[in-house]
């Protein structure tokens, strides 16, 4: 009886599992309809900062599209084939071109890395899922997707070659461009001491993403 049950529990998980992943694909499929996909004829300033991070990181071509939105993200899509990159427009409306290369430096390291496929499961349209998603992202996967953001950090720096830019790209994405210009860097350094005191590993593990003096103090660690 007890053995009845446990095939059960595993045929129910792998129908839901399946069910998941086609809705996933479905959407993925259905957003693909709304951007507009970089090129030398469309937004050739943005292909050229893309050719740029890739020559960098000695990647195959990887397609980048562009999204409508208010809000500043970049992710990358694909479960199996081929990925694409995806920055909205309000992204590339605030950041200079050094931050942009960043930026997809970090999604092209992503998928050099073959984090993609996970990633695309636990955020499917770039954001997380709704209800499961925060549990999945800090408790089930957290150290995973705070190891993943690390090597990311990695190839973002390797892709626009300067420590500078991608300490001032991160700070500028987390606290918004606005507040950027009121910042004290000098003080947000100060910081990185304190949140040590204030807690261990776990907290990071379970916090949203890992913290940002932490991946800055990780990358310039790797640049020096």
């Amino acid at each position: 009886k007890s053995s009845s049950l446990v095939i059960n529990a595993l045929l129910v998980t792998s129908v839901g599992l399946f069910v998941y992943v086609i809705t996933v694909i479905i959407q993925q499929r259905s957003v693909f309809g709304t951007l507009v996909r970089v090129s030398p004829r469309q937004f050739p300033e943005i292909w050229e900062i893309a050719t740029a991070a890739e020559e960098r990181l000695s990647s195959p071509p990887v397609p980048v599209c562009v999204k409508r939105s208010s809000e500043q993200n970049i992710y990358t899509l694909g479960f199996w084939g081929q990925p694409v990159i995806v920055i909205t427009s309000q992204m590339i409306d605030q950041m200079p071109s050094e931050s942009l290369k960043f930026f997809i430096g970090r999604e092209l390291g992503r998928i050099r890395a073959g984090h993609t496929w996970l990633r695309t499961l636990l955020h499917p349209l770039g954001g997380a899922i709704p209800i499961i998603g925060p549990l999945l992202d800090s408790v089930v996967f957290g150290d995973w997707m705070n190891r993943s953001e690390y090597t990311a950090d990695r190839a973002g720096f390797i892709a626009c070659n300067s420590l500078t830019t991608s300490v001032i790209s991160m700070i500028k994405y987390s606290v918004g461009i606005n507040l950027f210009e009121k910042l004290d860097i000098r003080e947000f350094l100060e910081q990185i001491n304190d949140v040590k005191s204030m807690g261990s590993r776990v907290t990071e593990i379970v916090a949203d993403q890992p913290y940002l003096g932490q991946r800055v103090q990780l990358v310039a660690r790797f640049a020096l």
